[in-house]
């Protein structure tokens, strides 16, 4: 290259027109602003000179002019790319953060599709998280395998990889990969990894729908860009791994400090329960306490799902209007069963838990809903006080048990004709409160074992019974009631509600206490006799029965003898040879002598009826058919039949 100093000497000795200057300063403004030069420029330049001169003045000026552009283009990239980097550190969410990166990737490169690819450290998945230029779902929703595709290779190697002509570019091509692609059109793409330390972040493409070589300078921009981008990237994950550790540090304190103030509450009203229970209080006393605690209504029920207590949110006692539902009858069979307070899918129930002893259920409490949470402590609060209901329950219970069996005893000696009503007798009734002048009327009731001591319970009501308590297989009943029908009846209502089916109910004959011994052994005699009679329930009285209780009171000696007088033979008949003929006889009479539906009654063939009935025949001899004989056969089978009790 010619050196310009000693072109300026010569040009000076051969006297240069003027000009040359203008030309040299024209040259340097066009390099300076990174413009073409005029070819009147060169032209001037190279007068003087040889044709190879001219050429190489050129030649090096486009050199030049080419290097000074790319310089100011590289620059332009190199502002942008730090003001990129600046517009991304002050984000500080990766959503946005992601889109961001790519839409200014995208104005850096200037690509018809720029895309990135986040990278599962758990899976090796890559899954496009942002796009921009792309036009369909598929694309967008894309989600490279491990090992499939450009953006695998990208990852895997972390180094910058770039094809054209994707279809048959030498890749790890996948179908849903080749379909996404091809549903953009793609042709050529480049991608960049971005690494925070050996960590692959995820992969940054910029992609052409035709054929494009991708240039160093393009590459190394891009890279420089993903470095910048996967530093901010990283920063700002931290950033929210940061504030996501402060968020439930800050949730778990606030939790600690609920769980600490439930934990103090319940400390509190499991001591208040206890006072209620220590201090003789009632159900009311829980359900007051439960509900001023939880800030919800409650309700108290005893054994048979009625409500004993309810206290709205308040603690203040509200009337007792209970409705038990089929989802409450199944929550409290689960809470028996568990022990622990199980959740109503209700409006206004929140949930419900039993009290339990043992394998007996003594009554439930039910939370109503509320707006409050409902905590874990909160929850152990009310199984605690079931605990509690159960104690008292079971103390109340023991009470009335001394108290029913002290009653009962003294109602036993009351009943008893041997004992006399002497004084110590009538102190024994006033230190219970019966007023023995007011005793009226005996009723002696008939349940099923299971159900006497709730039977006996629910009479205990002076305005239904003076004393009431078991005797034996049955339950006696005193009333101070004189009508005998509505002492009955009232008797029969309390039963019934109690046990929930109905009793067999005999009133007495009301007189005073001097034969009451005598009236209370006919009404049980009177349950005995509807027993063999097949009566198991209703109320009725013993003048309803009297011919038979005659029967069967001191002439019961001479009843037998009239029975054996009558069918004795047939009686020893079956009795040595265990036969069955008293029991054709009985029901051919009550089928009005006819032997095909005695037979159908006893289920066997007509013609062994008629063989029965030819052997009583035999026995009694033929006359027994006669209307009037036969009356008294008739009523010797019935009597005997009730000459048992």
């Amino acid at each position: 290259m010619v050196d310009p100093s000693s072109m300026l000497a010569a040009g000076q000795r051969r006297r240069p027109k003027t000009g040359g200057v203008d030309a040299v300063l024209a040259l340097l403004d066009g390099l300076t602003a990174g413009q073409e030069i005029p070819a009147d420029v060169l032209d001037r330049l190279t007068e003087g000179g040889t044709a190879a001169q001219g050429a190489e003045l050129r030649r090096r000026v486009g050199e030049v002019h080419a290097a000074v552009s790319r310089w100011r283009r590289r620059d332009q990239q190199l502002s942008a790319l730090f003001s990129s980097a600046r517009e991304l550190a002050e984000l500080r969410s990766v959503g946005p953060l992601l889109d961001r990166l790519v839409q200014r990737a995208h104005d850096l490169v200037g690509s018809d599709v720029m895309y990135l690819s986040e990278f599962d450290q758990g899976t090796g998945e890559l899954r496009v998280s942002s796009t921009l230029g792309a036009i369909t779902d598929a694309f967008r929703r894309l989600r490279v395998p491990p090992g499939a595709g450009l953006a695998s290779e990208v990852a895997q190697t972390r180094a910058p990889r770039w094809i054209s002509g994707y279809p048959t570019a030498q890749v790890r091509h996948d179908p849903q990969i080749d379909a996404a692609v091809a549903g953009e059109g793609l042709v050529s793409l480049l991608g960049v990894p971005l690494l925070a330390g050996n960590e692959v972040l995820g992969v940054l493409f910029a992609a052409y729908r035709s054929d494009h070589r991708f240039t160093a300078d393009e590459v190394a921009l891009l890279s420089a860009f993903a470095d910048h981008a996967a530093v901010v990237l990283q920063t700002v994950e931290l950033l929210e791994i940061a504030h996501r550790s402060a968020r439930e540090a800050e949730k778990a304190s606030a939790e600690a400090a609920r769980h600490a103030a439930a934990v103090e509450r319940a400390a509190q009203v499991h001591e208040e329960l206890t006072a209620v229970v220590l201090g003789g209080g009632d159900a009311g006393g829980i359900a007051v306490t439960l509900s001023r605690a939880l800030h919800r209504a409650v309700v108290i029920t005893d054994r048979s799902l009625m409500a004993v207590a309810a206290t709205d949110a308040n603690g203040s006692p509200v009337p007792l209007s209970f409705q038990s539902t089929t989802a409450i009858a199944a929550a409290l069979d689960e809470s028996r069963w568990s022990g622990q307070l199980v959740e109503v899918p209700s409006a206004d129930v929140y949930g419900v838990a039993a009290a339990v002893a043992g394998r007996s259920t003594l009554g439930a409490i039910i939370v109503g809903s509320g707006a409050e949470h409902f905590g874990a402590v909160d929850k152990r609060t009310v199984e605690r006080a079931g605990l509690i209901l159960a104690l008292q329950t079971l103390q109340q219970d023991a009470v009335v048990r001394a108290e029913e069996q002290v009653r009962g005893e003294l109602l036993a000696d009351l009943l008893d004709s041997s004992r006399p009503h002497d004084a110590h007798l009538r102190q024994r009734a006033r230190a219970r409160h019966v007023d023995l002048q007011a005793a009226r009327t005996p009723i002696a009731v008939w349940v099923r074992d299971d159900d006497r001591s709730a039977a006996v319970r629910a009479l205990q009501d002076p305005a239904v019974a003076l004393l009431a308590g078991e005797q034996g297989s049955l339950v006696a009943v005193l009333s101070p009631d004189e009508s005998g029908e509505r002492a009955g009846a009232a008797v029969a209502r309390r039963v019934r509600t109690a046990i929930g089916r109905e009793a067999l109910v005999v009133v007495g004959r009301p007189g005073m206490l001097s034969d009451l011994a005598h009236r209370w052994s006919q009404a049980a005699d009177c349950v005995r006799l509807l027993d063999r009679l097949g009566v198991a329930s209703g109320v009725t009285s013993v003048d309803a029965y009297a011919p038979y209780l005659a029967l069967f009171g001191d002439s019961a000696v001479d009843v037998k003898a009239f029975t054996r007088q009558l069918i004795g033979p047939v009686l020893t008949w079956d009795a040595e040879r265990h036969t069955e003929l008293l029991e054709t006889l009985a029901l051919y009479l009550d089928q009005q002598g006819s032997p095909a539906r005695t037979a159908r009654a006893l289920g066997v063939h007509v013609n062994t009826v008629l063989q029965r009935l030819d052997r009583v025949d035999e026995l009694l001899g033929a006359d027994w058919r006669t209307p009037e004989r036969r009356f008294r056969v008739t009523i010797a089978v019935r009597l005997h039949r009730l000459v048992a009790i």
